[in-house]
């Protein structure tokens, strides 16, 4: 429960220090006093926004300290303490137990004990995750233990599809590279390729290219070097002079060597000659020889784009590319076990899907059943008070009585409240149906009826008696003080038969108080005043008089002070009957 709350320089609240006990406290005081103000310092720490103008005018920061001691199984553990600071320039700043944390953080401890409802924060009960987690909390130990099941269920079985998906697509990837692989090898394969056979290719083409050329050169020095009679041929010739040089070197030894060098001559001239012959016979003059090699060559130049330059490199791709195949040929991403996995999970998660969207409907009807009740005796008294359920198809849901039903993180089911205000009007969602005042009403009634099931320590209320009076005023201080029995509950009111049930009363009350000496000019009036709320706890006849203020606006007249006394007399044997029951 919260024990106690330090306020430091919010708004018009330069410093209080205010202590709290179990039950049901009130805060009551003037029109604009600030009564709220208790309020937004609590909300602070459950996250609301923090705005610069919330910092008193000349203070660097404001500051909202809370100690909370939980209970736990009845025993009081120690207390922990939640600060949430904001700067006159914007920062805002959290703390738990001294510790910085981040405004979500202390948002999350914070509603572990806190709850704050409101005219501004009851619009929190039109989500449809609100009223379903109210339908829940009253639904009891069974509705929670089988929606905790269901969430387990559903973590496991969104984890077990995406490990699915995740396999699927590794299945899609590999089969995808398998083909291109296999595309791969299969296309260099085709083209029968030979490790450098592009350098015999491009000279092949060169010869092809200019065969004609390349015969009519080796032919016409074929005949000048041995087949032509005339002049003779040059190997004729040769052959002449070296004879007749021998001849003559018998009388001159000197031209031996001369006839030596003319007969190697001839030999050479020979050779050359018979290498002419053989080239002329070599020479390629098929038809369509040239076209073929240059689409070979097209062909090559086509690989090496692909895979790299040169055949022997397209060839060492085409390895590489075959052992790749055979090791995803091997490889086993079986998506079928994760399959089954998911369809065990799917029937496992809609049985208790199941089971868990009967047990909402039957804890509907019996909140059915209380709340008109309490909305009856809380000055609506002819609201009907419905819950509607509501499932969407989705290819992707939980397989439910031959359909296929959208699942979340707590079932099925989409619950929305439904209320009809008035006779004759059509029961309509509460956004659409009630005011701001009716919502804090709707949310008393089902907090009341939920107060045994609630596990927020401290609930607290502003204004939510607002629009009413006379008896059902009466009834939202009754429900306040009963509710506070189970919890500890925190209302500000401006009704006086609220107020006299409170076992805690705080009278909030805005001064005008002079700064500094009083001496201050004229045009400085205005600076030399300040402004500031404060907060009293009201004991015996001060709250005697502040109930007499409520009643009748001058708590000096006897007649409002004896009323005020007899309603608080009212109140203590009102609550005594209540303990007693």
């Amino acid at each position: 429960m919260l024990r106690a709350l330090e306020i430091r320089d919010l708004a018009l609240i330069e410093a209080e220090e205010l202590e709290f006990d179990r039950g049901f406290h009130v805060l009551t005081g003037e029109t604009g006093a600030g009564k709220s103000m208790v309020v937004d310092a609590l909300g602070l720490l459950l996250g609301a926004r923090a705005s610069p103008d919330l910092v008193r005018r000349g203070a660097e920061r404001a500051r909202v300290a809370a100690w909370i001691r939980p209970q736990q199984a009845g025993e009081a553990e120690e207390d922990r303490l939640l600060v949430r600071e904001v700067s006159a320039g914007g920062r805002s700043t959290a703390r738990v137990d001294d510790r910085p944390v981040t405004l979500a953080t202390l948002r999350e401890t914070a509603s572990r004990w806190l709850a704050v409802h409101g005219q501004r924060e009851t619009s929190d009960l039109l989500s449809a995750a609100r009223q379903r987690e109210l339908l829940d909390r009253f639904g009891g130990p069974a509705l929670l233990e089988a929606r905790d099941r269901f969430r387990d269920l559903a973590a496991r079985l969104q984890e077990v599809r995406r490990q699915l998906g995740e396999a699927e697509s590794l299945e899609r990837d590999r089969l995808t590279r398998m083909d291109l692989l296999r595309f791969q090898v299969q296309e260099i394969e085709a083209a029968h390729l030979e490790p450098g056979e592009e350098k015999e290719l491009e000279r092949r083409l060169e010869r092809l290219r200019h065969a004609g050329r390349l015969h009519e050169a080796a032919e016409r020095w074929l005949q000048a070097l041995r087949e032509q009679e005339e002049p003779p041929a040059a190997l004729t010739q040769l052959g002449a002079a070296s004879r007749d040089l021998s001849e003559a070197a018998r009388w001159d030894p000197e031209l031996q060597p001369v006839a030596s060098l003319l007969d190697e001559a001839a030999a050479l001239v020979g050779d050359a000659a018979t290498r002419l012959r053989h080239y002329l016979e070599g020479l390629e003059f098929e038809p369509g020889a040239l076209e073929a090699v240059e689409e070979r060559l097209l062909l090559l130049h086509q690989l090496e784009r692909k895979y790299g330059h040169g055949s022997s490199a397209i060839l060492e791709h085409a390895e590489r590319a075959r052992q790749e195949l055979e090791k995803l040929e091997r490889a086993s991403f079986d998506a079928e076990q994760l399959r089954r996995r998911a369809e065990e999970l799917e029937q496992e998660a809609a049985r208790v899907a199941l089971q868990l969207s009967r047990l909402r409907q039957e804890a509907a009807r019996r909140l059915e059943e209380r709340v008109p009740d309490e909305l009856a005796a809380l000055g609506m008294p002819y609201a009907r008070f419905q819950v509607a359920f509501r499932r969407r198809a989705d290819p992707a849901g939980l397989p439910l009585e031959g359909e296929r039903w959208a699942f979340h993180r707590d079932g099925i089911d989409e619950v929305e409240f439904v209320l009809g205000v008035n006779p004759g009007e059509k029961p309509g969602p509460l956004a659409d149906v009630a005011s701001g005042g009716e919502l804090s009403r709707i949310l008393l009634a089902l907090e009341t009826v939920l107060a045994e099931a609630d596990d927020c320590e401290t609930l607290v209320f502003d204004e939510v008696d607002a629009g009413v009076g006379g008896e059902a005023g009466r009834a939202v201080g009754e429900r306040l003080a009963r509710l506070g029995r189970h919890r500890q509950v925190i209302c500000v009111t401006h009704l006086a038969t609220v107020a006299m049930l409170a076992d805690v009363h705080f009278h909030v009350e805005k001064r005008i108080e002079a700064q500094g000496d009083g001496a201050a000019a004229p045009e400085e009036a205005d600076e030399a005043l300040r402004t500031r709320t404060r907060v009293r706890r009201l004991e015996g006849e001060e709250r005697v008089r502040e109930i007499a203020r409520m009643l009748a606006g001058d708590p000096s007249r006897p007649t409002s002070l004896e009323h005020a006394r007899t309603l608080l007399e009212q109140a203590e044997r009102w609550k005594g009957r209540a303990v007693s029951a």
